[in-house]
């Protein structure tokens, strides 16, 4: 993951299987290597012929002016956040518009294979060298079949919380091994219940598939899941004219501790 790449996600196709990589050799590790960042996730690139630009061309003068303007809020203590003394600090702007660009998918083909993928356009005032959920399979993204039983989740949110509670991965597993397990008590187990209180704000939100004996039944269940005010969602197949896209609203008072879950049918 660098910025200096013009297809990030055209990197993580880049195999390990060449045993040599500027000039070393790669073959001890190069069963056990997941995940690339910073100058040598660039080098890794580079060799395999990824286009690379120049991140300056991805600044914009909207994002940068509001970068120096959170920038400044920081540095004199008015930005929601933690102080040096542990206070939490009150932003006047707090509710001000803000749009995250995190975007996930699912799919699944008439044989029932079942994939997932996110992309995630990070936070602002992120801790150089951060590496969010989305890149985290099992946190982010996660994808499994078995028995016929066909699962997939993406999730979206406070990274190092989905991270910690590795959410995408611990859902799926709940609910295909358990047939009887409710969306919404694995959500307060695996999440609510994992992370520690106090360690800043737990949301998220994201999508969820199940399928069964999906190659003779084409039918299915998607889950829509958030504890944040809203969550946009579409959803799309063969046999609709047109995509089906929805805003979701979370019914819940208490955003904190609970995720308002809708669950709808799914057909190919």
């Amino acid at each position: 993951m660098w910025s200096r790449l013009r297809n990030q996600e055209s990197n993580s196709t880049c195999s390990g299987d060449d045993e040599t990589s500027g000039g070393h050799d790669f073959r001890f590790i190069s069963a056990t290597v997941r995940l690339l960042v910073g100058s040598g996730a660039e080098a890794f690139a580079q060799r395999f012929g990824v286009l690379t630009m120049n991140p300056a061309s991805l600044i914009t003068d909207e994002r940068f002016q509001k970068l120096k303007k959170y920038a400044s809020l920081l540095e004199s203590h008015t930005l929601v956040g933690v102080s040096p003394a542990g206070r939490r600090l009150d932003c006047p702007e707090e509710n001000e518009e803000v749009h995250l660009d995190t975007v996930g998918a699912i799919a699944v083909d008439f044989e029932g294979n079942i994939a997932v993928a996110a992309s995630s356009g990070g936070i602002m005032l992120k801790h150089s060298g951060r590496v969010g959920q989305a890149a985290i399979i099992g946190a982010g993204v996660w994808a499994e079949e078995s028995d016929g039983q066909g699962v997939a989740c993406c999730t979206s949110g406070s990274g190092e919380h989905l991270i910690r509670a590795n959410l995408a991965r611990e859902v799926c597993k709940s609910l295909i091994h358990d047939e009887s397990a409710l969306l919404a008590d694995v959500l307060s187990e695996k999440f609510f219940s994992s992370v520690t209180p106090g360690s800043g704000d737990r949301f998220m939100g994201g999508l969820l598939l199940q399928t069964s004996n999906w190659k003779s039944t084409g039918k299915g269940f998607l889950h829509v899941f958030h504890n944040t005010p809203t969550l946009c969602w579409a959803m799309a197949s063969t046999n609709r004219e047109k995509a089906k896209a929805e805003m979701s609203y979370n019914i819940h008072s208490n955003l904190s501790s609970k995720a308002s879950v809708i669950t709808l049918g799914y057909s190919a």
